[in-house]
C-alpha cells in the first residue's frame, strides 16, 4: 500500500542526512565533496530554499535546509540525479580509459598458454567471467 503524501509546509527546517547505498562510498575523489556542495547550493536556491550549514563525514553529507515553495523530495531528487550522472559519467570515461579491448585479454590469454606448452583441448576449458560495473 503506497504511503500517503507529505503535507509540505513552505519555511519548514530539516535535517537531511545524504548517504550511500548500504553506507557505501559517496565521494571517489576530494572534488566530488565540493561537486556536491555547488549541485546542493544551486538546486538550494532555484527552489527557493536555503542551505543554512552542512558537515562533510566520511561516508555522508549532513545538511540543515530551509525548504521554500518546493517539496524537499522534489528539491533532493533533483540533487541525487545530477550529482549521480557527474560522477557516474566521470567514472564511466575513466573505466573506458584502463579497461583493455576484451580481444586483447583474450589473444594475451591464449598466448600465454601457448607459451606455456599447455596444449589446446588438454588442459581445463578457460572460464570467462563478466566485469559489472
Amino acid at each position: 500500500m503506497p504511503q500517503p503524501l507529505e503535507t509540505h509546509v513552505p519555511g519548514t527546517f530539516y535535517h537531511v542526512t545524504l548517504r550511500g547505498a548500504y553506507r557505501s562510498e559517496v565521494f571517489f575523489t576530494p572534488d566530488d565533496r565540493r561537486l556536491l556542495i555547488d549541485i546542493l547550493t544551486e538546486v538550494i536556491e532555484r527552489f527557493a530554499g536555503k542551505l543554512h550549514c552542512y558537515s562533510n563525514l566520511e561516508d555522508s553529507l549532513q545538511l540543515l535546509i530551509q525548504v521554500g515553495e518546493e517539496p524537499l523530495g522534489r528539491m533532493m531528487l533533483r540533487v541525487a540525479r545530477r550529482y549521480a550522472h557527474s560522477v557516474q559519467a566521470r567514472l564511466e570515461s575513466s573505466i573506458a580509459q584502463t579497461v583493455p579491448d576484451v580481444r586483447e585479454v583474450v589473444n594475451r590469454l591464449f598466448d600465454m598458454r601457448f607459451r606455456s606448452g599447455v596444449q589446446p583441448g588438454v588442459a581445463e576449458p578457460m572460464r570467462v567471467a563478466t566485469v559489472e560495473h
